[in-house]
């Protein structure tokens, strides 16, 4: 199980705030396989959607099928990574 603290979850998010969310999501992945060894993939995915949610969430001028694009775009975007990564 993936045991991480509040303010780590907050960092990550700032870290995909950051407008290079793409390598900041390949640096969250390598940084949780190398701290987690053997961690599920789904548990990666899961703790990057947890970290990006609010960053869509908090975006003003979207609609609701806009931000589940960005959302889904995203979440494809990190399985990819992910996958690829195993």
């Amino acid at each position: 199980m993936l045991k991480e603290s509040d303010a780590a979850l907050s960092e990550l998010t700032a870290m995909l705030a950051s407008g290079d969310a793409e390598n900041q999501e390949r640096v969250a992945i390598d940084d949780l396989r190398r701290r987690y060894p053997g961690i599920e993939n789904a548990e990666i995915a899961n703790y990057l959607m947890t970290a990006y949610c609010p960053l869509v969430g908090r975006l003003s001028g979207l609609s609701d099928a806009e931000k589940q694009a960005r959302i889904d775009t995203f979440m494809s975007r990190s399985q990819q990574m992910i996958r690829a990564g195993k």
